[in-house]
């Protein structure tokens, strides 16, 4: 909880650390169950594993970021190791894991990519996820589903 009171303030916590909150409501509407013992780890060799399986399997991205989401969100697993980013790999099925390896562990060729993102993130002044453009509405972490009808029912009007 230190690093989210420290990134998004003590109001952020009150909010999304009790139960019932806002984050854990719409994610029990669509089936998934946010674990709060999960801990806040680094990301970046997920991160270079998506930027990979973007480059070999484009169309499989959903398919690898939902086994991703559901270890690290529901189950708490650390996807800071190669290991469990390895697994989940081998859990697709159909990725060259010598590959994935070779790309989690190499700090070059897909940091730049990511590089390039979080520099357009911060300039677009994108801090959460997920985060929607819709229409010149900018729509940043876990909503209600009340707000996006809000601004689809707006742009419809138009």
């Amino acid at each position: 909880m230190d690093h989210l009171k420290r990134k998004y303030g003590q109001a952020a916590i009150e909010r999304y650390g009790r139960p019932g909150n806002p984050l854990d409501l719409a994610g029990q509407k669509v089936g998934i169950h946010f674990n709060p013992a999960r801990r806040v780890i680094p990301t970046r060799k997920a991160h270079r594993f998506m930027e990979y399986t973007k480059t070999i399997m484009p169309e499989r991205q959903d398919e690898i970021m939902n086994v991703l989401f559901e270890k690290y969100f529901e189950n708490g697993e650390d996807l800071s190791k190669a290991d469990a980013l390895l697994e989940c790999a081998d859990q697709v099925g159909g990725l060259d894991l010598e590959g994935v390896n070779e790309a989690i562990g190499d700090d070059t060729t897909f940091d730049a990519v990511i590089a390039t993102k979080d520099a357009k993130n911060r300039q677009m002044r994108i801090s959460g996820v997920p985060y929607f453009i819709m229409g010149g509405h900018k729509v940043s972490g876990a909503q209600p589903s009340e707000i996006f009808e809000e601004i689809l029912t707006e742009m419809a009007q138009k």
